[in-house]
């Protein structure tokens, strides 16, 4: 290759730029340097965690070759206690216990989990419950070629959904602006501009195999659940600010049953975005059951702090589930979402959609066009997409438009009782939602007040008092 003399080039300089300072320089959202919930030492608690392990491992019923990994856990698996504790000490309130009783836990749970993952008759009962608490999550950067901001694609912003709920009619009063919203999920790529130019704040709580979690590594995305639900809160409300909690990678994690490891990781993200600043928090997942009742203790806590949850109903893809549980959107601390479909130009009840008497509203939910992360290989940049996991920030969304076209004094009054905001939003979007379209005439269980209507939301909340 020729050799250059003189001057720099732009490319060359912005190169080198990047090599110097690395990608956290451009997307490297910092983290809140938070201390944990309880302030616990976790570090005190790494001998008790390993020693219970090699204590209790033995009377597993698992093969001998798990049982012996279990019992070289401290060098078969470097980084594993910090993992662990790293969420450990946000999924719930540790006051009046010590780092000891922590550790026990986190080694007791992950036993149980291995437990659980033996009912269930998988492979590898071991590798499973590692890889649901997030252990083997992918982690890195993404290639620095493929870093560079693009717009959001033509046909997610002119996509059937946005129009349904009347987002831009809404954008006329109100966008988010000075709203906070978490998006606890999968991360998200932020090569995305409408996206990059909204993240505030971002917290990665998953953990790579062989190295303790970076606390300064940007969450990225790699499955794309989480950039998907971000193109809908940023269309629907594009003004607000993001706060991007990863707790979920669902290239790997999806692949094997819930453990309560996965419920404690999606509960810590919960309890983060609260004690950071979230005013609206958006779950886009739906669990059989909650341990413990962790999930409920977090979004009951929401509630109190006037935080609104939205949370999804379930995808219900076998006969005769649809009335299955879904947490957290089952808790009256939530906002439930569920799904509608257009078909023939006709709205109806998505098929796949959970129903139940705690469901609150609906959106759209298939057909959503949404965008994907720019650097997983083989994907198109977007595509239409299916699921309530697409409802629930579309509800999301509407509420931080709601909360930022409330006027000040109301919202400030409403705080000071607990859950008074939260449920003063709740009963905007249902006040506003319509069932007309979907032929009921009243609440019920497969569509709950109906199809939320984001400019009748805003206009009740500018003159809500």
């Amino acid at each position: 290759m020729p050799q250059t003399h003189g001057k720099p080039s732009s490319l060359r300089r912005l190169a080198f730029f990047f090599v110097c300072c690395g990608a956290p320089a451009i997307f490297g959202y910092a983290e809140k340097k938070a201390p944990p919930a309880a302030g616990l030492d976790f570090a005190k608690g790494k001998p008790v965690f390993y020693e219970t392990l090699r204590e209790c491992c033995r009377n597993l019923p698992i093969v001998p070759e798990e049982t012996d990994e279990l019992a070289r856990a401290e060098n078969e698996w470097p980084g594993l206690y910090e993992h662990l504790a790293d969420f450990y000490v946000w999924s719930e309130d540790w006051a009046g216990k010590t780092v000891t009783d922590l550790a026990k836990r986190m080694a007791a749970e992950l036993l149980s989990a291995v437990l659980e993952m033996k009912r269930k008759d998988v492979e590898s009962p071991l590798s499973s419950a590692l890889v649901s608490a997030g252990y083997f999550a992918k982690k890195g950067e993404p290639q620095l070629i493929r870093k560079f901001l693009r717009p959001m694609a033509r046909a997610v912003k002119s996509s059937w959904a946005f129009g349904e709920i009347e987002a831009g009619k809404a954008h006329e009063f109100a966008s988010g602006r000075g709203v906070r919203l978490a998006i606890v999920d999968s991360g998200v790529d932020p090569t995305i501009k409408e996206i990059h130019a909204r993240i505030v704040l971002s917290r990665d709580l998953l953990g790579g195999k062989r190295a303790v979690r970076d606390n300064g590594h940007f969450p990225y995305d790699w499955g794309g659940h989480g950039t998907g639900v971000a193109t809908v809160v940023c269309r629907v409300a594009p003004e607000v600010s993001l706060i991007i909690v990863r707790v979920n990678d669902d290239e790997g994690m999806e692949k094997v049953p819930v453990t309560r490891l996965k419920v404690r990781l999606f509960t810590a993200g919960i309890r983060w975005a609260a004690a950071n600043g979230a005013d609206v928090i958006n779950l886009s997942a739906a669990y059989p059951d909650d341990p413990e009742g962790i999930v409920e203790r977090a979004v009951r806590e929401c509630w109190e702090k006037n935080i609104v949850v939205v949370a999804a109903m379930g995808n219900v893809m076998e006969a005769g589930r649809g009335r299955a549980p879904c947490v957290p959107a089952l808790y009256p601390w939530t906002i439930a979402a569920g799904g509608v479909e257009k078909e023939h130009g006709a709205l109806r009840i998505w098929r796949h959609s959970a129903r139940g008497s705690y469901l609150s509203v609906v959106a759209p939910s298939a057909g959503v066009w949404v965008e994907s992360p720019v650097y997983l290989d083989g994907r198109r940049y977007e595509f239409p997409a299916d699921g309530n996991s697409l409802a629930a920030p579309a509800v999301a969304g509407t509420a931080a438009l709601v909360l930022s076209a409330m006027d000040p004094q109301t919202v400030r009054r409403l705080r000071l009782s607990p859950g008074r905001l939260a449920e003063a939003v709740r009963e905007i979007l249902t006040r506003t939602a319509s069932n007309e379209k979907l032929g009921f005439d009243f609440p019920n269980p497969f569509s709950g007040f109906g199809l939320i209507n984001c400019a009748k939301a805003v206009k009740l909340a500018r003159t809500y008092r």
